[in-house]
């Protein structure tokens, strides 16, 4: 048996195969998927049944039903759009923070890193917020 290298060693859960291939292969079989109208994986494994002599239905990936989610309340979405706007503060302070680096502004540059960590926590301190507003899915 040929020795297994680096995440080859992983096992992968039953029913799963993972597939290396070339990028230009990978392109390849992306292209013939879209014109079969499916995902390189549907397609692959279209092909394995067809190799195997398995029934087609076999080529069917199941499906977990997941409950829907009710529609997010007014305030949901208000914090979701100010946690995009602190997230984009955070990112323009990063390039900020690059710039005065480079510029040799090292106050600047220092007042600036001073400064992102508690953007970065009032980003994550929104992300738990609009957990906890977000209504539970239904049962």
């Amino acid at each position: 048996m040929p020795r297994q290298r680096g995440s080859e060693k992983r096992k992968l859960d039953g029913g799963q195969a993972q597939v290396r291939m070339t990028a230009d292969l990978a392109d390849r079989v992306a292209a013939a998927a879209d014109r079969a109208g499916l995902s390189s994986s549907a397609w692959l494994r279209s092909l394995a049944v067809a190799a195997v002599g398995a029934d087609p239905v076999d080529a069917v990936p199941t499906l977990r039903p997941t409950p829907p989610r009710p529609a997010p309340t007014v305030d949901v979405v208000e914090v979701a759009r100010l946690r995009e706007v602190v997230a984009e503060l955070s990112g323009a302070l990063v390039r900020v923070a690059v710039r005065t680096r480079a510029g040799g502004l090292d106050e600047l540059h220092a007042a600036v890193e001073a400064v992102l960590p508690d953007v970065k926590s009032a980003v994550r301190g929104l992300d738990r917020l609009k957990a906890e507003l977000m209504p539970p899915p239904d049962a």
